[in-house]
């Protein structure tokens, strides 16, 4: 969520604190799931299912937890990211 963020880092820097903390909790799901597991397995997850890499894994990695997978993707459905 790039334009989200860009736009968080903005009202912080030209001291909009109040909207830049509005912008910050509604991307507050988000930062959760991507430590829902050891990181960085759920952005791997994540960015799979962006269709920017495949779901594939190098130990130490391991795949993440089915149940993680249904939080993830329900936050990313939420998001309208998927």
């Amino acid at each position: 969520m790039p334009k989200e963020m860009e736009e968080m880092t903005q009202a912080a820097l030209n001291g909009s604190f109040e909207n830049a903390k509005e912008l910050n909790d509604n991307l507050e799901e988000l930062y959760e799931v991507e430590f829902i597991e050891t990181n960085p397995i759920p952005i791997k997850f994540m960015a799979s299912k962006l269709s920017l890499c495949k779901e594939s894994y190098r130990l130490p990695m391991c795949e993440l937890e089915d149940t993680s997978k249904e939080k993830v993707e329900s936050v990313m459905k939420k998001k309208g990211l998927i």
